[in-house]
């Protein structure tokens, strides 16, 4: 499944795993965020470090 109904996001990525204020989105150690996907299930979702937030919408980008 590749469609996401909702999801949290990360509103502060530069304060990393460590601060205090970014515990929520932390699970041992890694950052993630929660989503809804399609298919009604719900799991961690970490976007890739190296994603350029400007690449257009597409079915073969990664993420979209």
């Amino acid at each position: 499944v590749s469609k996401v109904i909702q999801g949290d996001w990360i509103w502060y990525p530069d304060r990393g795993n460590t601060d205090s204020r970014s515990i929520w989105h932390n699970y041992q150690g890694k950052s993630l965020t929660v989503m809804l996907w399609g298919d009604a299930h719900v799991g961690a979702f970490t976007i890739p470090p190296a994603t350029d937030i400007n690449t257009p919408v597409g079915s073969t980008n990664k993420w979209w």
